[in-house]
């Protein structure tokens, strides 16, 4: 038999088919459902998705990953390597140790911030989170997560962090801490300044309230500062006191604290926000300047002088008790009076004064004046007054301290002195005039009886009679030179002589002393020499005062040197654009002076010693008159010397260029 084929089997098995179709485009439609919808809250969280195919080393990167990158969705493959590449070189070695970690079990859920390059260069942080999904061996075989940008975010902690650590170096410049007091608590949290204004290691806690109490303020102004905080509490207000702090090393700070409430949305204190400002160094001042005014009080009440600090509108602040001795007034009616100082003022000096006060008050600095008062006997009394202005820390101008000395009797002192003075001037000028007139006199008979001499030596002369007249000459010379430096020391002091400015010419002046000495040189058998270094061609200057006081000093060399030489020098010791500064020497190798003598050597009327008065004569005037030319000329004389070796006179002149 023909066997017929099974229709049911047919029928059953296309139906299977049918079905399973079905459920495959059902399991489709779920999937595109849910891949819809993934990708729904993809975009609306505007997160990166990426899914990685760990075994096969593939990643899909959702578009809005690369986007964030700043790539288009063609620009970028699926190589897992394009994640890892992207990541910042600091960042990357964290990055995939995490991973593993991730990996190994040891953390549920990867979650890192790195930071990833973008197509520009730029870099951008990221908030990276991920779930690994393993097979039944444990093996991690796919792994899914998504990336946030927190560029702005990052930017914004990075300023924020950049606030608290300028907050944090004012506070440390200023010595400024800061606080917070939680009142639900009764904790505190505090400041890095905060820590180091009590002495506190910052990386330790806040203290508690209490603990803070106990262990850092001041036994005395524990209760002070837990009454005025419990104060303002009650009251809902502002708290502030200056308090002592105990630090960890003993040492102890003045502080000043201030706070201020903060409610909730019901209106109930939350906390207290404030600052701690360490002052210190202010109440070492206060309190410098407290024992300061006492111990000034203590010396002002009991000082000789009349002390007073006198107020910007002429009050008197203080007054010292020496007020009455001086003008007869107590200090309680100066205080009450300001304007009896000024009453008591001698009419005078009023104006003299007020413009005083004004200098003082409009330079701020400390002035000097006298002025008198007259006290109620109408006697006069002279007052020397000193005061300066006085300041407090922020510069303002708090008035005048005065001290006033009763200075009647160094008053009446000068007074006399001057009338000596005056005296004495008088009698030196009557006492010039007196020499001048009697040299005038003494020099005319002189000059007749000289005169005679040298016509008597026109006769038939004896020996004896010859030998009398060369006496008579010599006296009469060393009498004619006397007469003339007295006449020329009166003309001097009398300042009736001055500088006349004429050509001179310093080499051929030096030749001229030379000739005028060489006589008495050549009968010594000393050496005579002259010397002239780096002068100007043309100097104009006083020729008889440097011929004067070179000839001094040259007869004075020959007068104390037996033997050796003489020299005369003249150099250049300064030089500007209009003038020079000569100094003359002139060296021998005399007697030399003793050290003792050098001080009262250019005195008028001194010499080294009464015996070489004896031995060489002289009167002592001629040193004097050298180092007065010296000064008129605008220079100086001095002289250095060794007894028994020589000496080296010198004077300096100004003189000007032609």
């Amino acid at each position: 038999m023909n066997q017929q084929p099974d229709v049911c089997a047919d029928c059953s098995q296309g139906i299977g088919y049918r079905r399973l179709a079905d459920e495959q485009r059902e399991s489709q439609a779920i999937i595109a459902a849910l891949e819809q919808r993934y990708a729904l809250v993809a975009e609306a969280t505007n997160d990166a998705i990426w899914d990685w195919d760990v075994q096969n080393h593939r990643v899909d990167f959702s578009p809005r990953w690369k986007e964030l990158r700043g790539y288009c969705h063609d620009e970028l493959s699926d190589r897992e390597e394009q994640w890892s590449e992207s990541i910042h070189p600091d960042d990357r070695a964290r990055v995939m140790e995490a991973v593993q970690q991730h990996f190994d079990g040891k953390t549920a859920v990867f979650h890192e911030e790195y930071r990833v390059r973008c197509k520009d260069g730029s870099w951008k942080w990221i908030l990276d989170r991920g779930v690994a999904r393993r097979n039944a061996d444990g093996q991690v075989i796919h792994m899914a997560g998504s990336e946030a940008d927190i560029t702005e975010r990052k930017r914004a902690e990075a300023a924020l962090e950049q606030m608290r650590n300028q907050l944090a170096e004012a506070q440390r410049i200023s010595h400024l801490g800061s606080f917070e007091y939680v009142a639900a608590t009764r904790t505190t949290s505090w400041s890095e300044e905060e820590y180091r204004i009590y002495g506190l290691d910052p990386a330790g806690p806040s203290p508690a309230y209490e603990d803070m109490l106990a262990r850092c303020i001041h036994p005395d102004d524990r209760d002070l500062l837990h009454d005025a905080f419990m104060q303002a509490m009650q009251s809902n207000g502002i708290y502030e006191l200056e308090h002592r702090i105990v630090r960890p090393d003993g040492s102890v700070r003045w502080v000043y604290d201030h706070a201020h409430p903060y409610f909730d949305a019901q209106g109930n204190l939350e906390r207290y926000i404030g600052a701690t400002l360490d002052i210190t160094d202010r109440k070492v001042l206060e309190l410098d300047l407290r024992e300061s005014e006492t111990k000034y009080q203590i010396v002002a009440d009991n000082t000789y002088d009349w002390e007073s600090w006198i107020a910007p509108d002429g009050r008197f602040l203080y007054c010292s008790p020496a007020c009455e001795r001086i003008t007869g007034h107590r200090a309680e009616e100066f205080m009450a009076d300001p304007m009896l100082r000024y009453r008591l003022m001698h009419p005078d000096d009023r104006q003299h004064f007020d413009e005083h006060v004004s200098d003082v008050e409009l330079k701020r600095l400390s002035r000097e004046c006298e002025w008198r008062i007259v006290r109620a006997d109408g006697s006069i009394r002279w007052i020397a007054h000193a005061c300066q202005p006085v300041f407090d820390e922020a510069g303002q101008y708090l008035g005048l301290r005065a001290s006033n000395r009763d200075i009647t009797e160094r008053k009446g002192m000068e007074i006399h002195l001057q009338q000596a003075r005056a005296a004495a001037e008088a009698a030196d000028i009557a006492k010039s005039n007196f020499l001048g007139n009697m040299g005038h006199e003494m020099r005319t008979p002189l000059h007749q009886m000289l005169g005679v001499a040298q016509l008597l030596r026109r006769e038939p002369l004896t020996g004896k009679q010859t030998e009398w007249l060369d006496k008579l000459n010599l006296a009469g010379k060393r009498l004619t030179a006397i007469i003339e430096g007295i006449l020329k020391i009166t003309q001097l002091e009398s300042q009736r002589l001055d500088v006349k400015e004429a050509p001179v010419d310093v080499a051929a002046l030096l030749d001229e002393v030379q000739q005028m000495i060489r006589g008495r040189a050549a009968d010594k058998q000393l050496e005579l020499t002259v010397a002239a270094e780096g002068l100007p061609a043309r100097l104009l200057g006083d020729r008889s005062h440097l011929k004067t006081a070179l000839l001094c000093y040259a007869n004075n060399a020959i007068t104390f040197t037996e033997a050796g030489r003489v020299a005369l020098h003249a150099r250049v010791v300064e030089e500007d654009d209009n003038s020079v500064r000569v100094c003359f020497e002139v060296r021998d190798t005399g007697i030399g002076i003793a050290p003792e003598v050098l001080p009262r050597l250019f005195t008028v009327f001194e010499q080294a010693d009464n015996s070489q008065t004896r031995q060489f004569g002289g009167t002592g005037i001629g040193l004097y008159m050298v180092r007065k030319l010296a000064t008129l000329m605008e220079g100086d004389a001095g002289c250095q010397t060794t007894l028994g070796q020589g000496s080296t006179f010198w004077f300096t002149a100004r003189l000007r260029k032609g």
